[in-house]
């Protein structure tokens, strides 16, 4: 065994010593002869354990040992003084591009962070619930029914308690379950009959269909405007309808149908740990809100700037979010509340919703027959249409943000490849 060993590590001395042989430089204590610019193979090999204290023979031991591209050269034969400082020259220009590179790649992800992607996958419109549908009238109030004109409204700057309440709103829907969370999706136990409502197919079969009724003999045509029109929002069913949503017109004796498409936006698993001020989004469980169950960034836009309104007029508007006991805003306080609605939301640090659900649309229009029209037969003369909403298709591509890359796609941007700037080893040449 001790022979073995001892051929193995003569064997090794001697590949060594071939290698060596090409460079100008041989550390590992070769004699050079001057004459003839050649090495002299002795016994010295040995001395590649000593550790001489010579900072040029250790520049030297790294160029020749090193598989850095590029610094061989400095200790080759080939090259003369001349050529070993124009090498130089190129080898600083080449890492100072580099380094460039990596800090322009440094100062991206800490201004980007996060990127959004399409999906790798396709998805079901079962795994998300069917949007809100809104409808409001452009008759806000029957003339029959009340009377602007009748009313002495006076200079209130704000009505009381008891005639503006919080059980008149009506905000029951708050109480109700829902078996869905927008960054879990539907619980496994959820049925078909759980809110918010959801479909498995696309089409007019599985759509939303209602009839809506105008009555446009019975209208505040400077309420609204002249116009006999339904609005329509279309709306993720965990938001509150806003203006800021987009808003379709509805005209009476038509028939309508919306057409929509999903879009899908998700965020990464590896993005949960950051902070959201980086990640540039909201987990649900990261920002709570006081009138709403499930965050959005409309959501809370909404209920800052109703806390603003309060701060600074004392009142809301009677149909902003309030509390039983909020002032409603009279008449004279309009100037006021118009204003401080207006004032920007950056203050109010509403960041994306992690989770969001966004519905483009397109919509189809025809004439209602005299045979529709006349069917309702508790008012003789109606102004009414039909609408109908439907998924455009079964599935869709959701989007998700992720990581603008990875530390190993980090690495794998700024180091070498080694595969491709190594050069061969005359050593592992002489082994095979």
């Amino acid at each position: 065994m001790h022979i073995t060993r001892k051929n193995e590590n003569e064997q090794l001395e001697n590949l060594l010593s071939q290698y060596f042989k090409t460079r100008s430089y041989f550390p590992y204590g070769a004699v050079k002869n001057e004459k003839s610019s050649t090495y002299q193979e002795n016994n010295l090999v040995h001395q590649k354990y000593n550790k001489p204290e010579s900072p040029t023979f250790e520049f030297k031991t790294f160029c020749s040992m090193t598989s850095l591209h590029g610094f061989y050269h400095f200790v080759e034969n080939n090259f003369n003084k001349i050529g070993k400082f124009f090498w130089a020259i190129m080898l600083v220009a080449i890492y100072i591009l580099c380094g460039v590179s990596i800090y322009f790649l440094i100062s991206m992800f800490s201004e980007m962070p996060a990127i959004i992607s399409l999906d790798n996958s396709v998805s079901s419109i079962w795994t998300i619930p069917f949007p809100a549908v809104t409808v409001c009238s452009a008759n806000k109030v029957r003339p029959s029914v009340f009377n602007y004109s009748d009313v002495d409204i006076g200079n209130n700057n704000v009505y009381e308690d008891n005639e503006w309440s919080q059980e008149s709103n009506n905000y029951n829907w708050k109480k109700y379950q829902s078996s869905w969370k927008p960054d879990t999706g539907y619980r496994s136990d959820a049925l078909i009959s759980h809110l918010p409502l959801r479909t498995f197919g696309d089409g007019d079969y599985h759509s939303a269909t209602m009839k809506l009724e105008l009555h446009s003999e019975d209208m505040n045509k400077e309420c609204a405007h002249g116009l006999d029109v339904f609005y329509i929002l279309i709306h993720s069913p965990a938001e509150w309808p806003d203006r800021s949503h987009p808003t379709l017109l509805a005209s009476v004796n038509m028939i309508s149908t919306i057409s929509i498409q999903p879009f899908v936006l998700t965020t990464a698993e590896d993005l949960i740990p950051w902070d959201p001020q980086i990640r540039h989004c909201y987990f649900q469980n990261e920002r709570k809100l006081k009138f709403f169950k499930v965050y959005t960034k409309n959501n809370c836009i909404l209920e800052c700037r109703s806390f603003n309104i309060l701060a600074q007029c004392g009142c809301v508007p009677f149909y902003y979010l309030r509390m039983n006991n909020t002032p409603v805003c009279g008449p004279a306080k309009t100037a006021c509340w118009v204003t401080a609605s207006q004032t920007s939301s950056d203050a109010c640090d509403c960041l994306p919703g992690c989770t969001e659900f966004f519905f483009k649309t397109s919509t189809m229009n025809a004439q209602l027959t005299e045979s529709v029209k006349k069917e309702n037969t508790n008012d003789p003369a109606p102004s009414s249409m039909i609408l109908s909403v439907y998924y455009q298709s079964k599935n869709f591509i959701a989007q998700n943000r992720i990581m603008t890359y990875t530390f190993g796609q980090f690495m794998g941007l700024t180091l070498f490849d080694r595969r491709t700037v190594q050069r061969p080893s005359p050593v592992r040449d002489c082994v095979h």
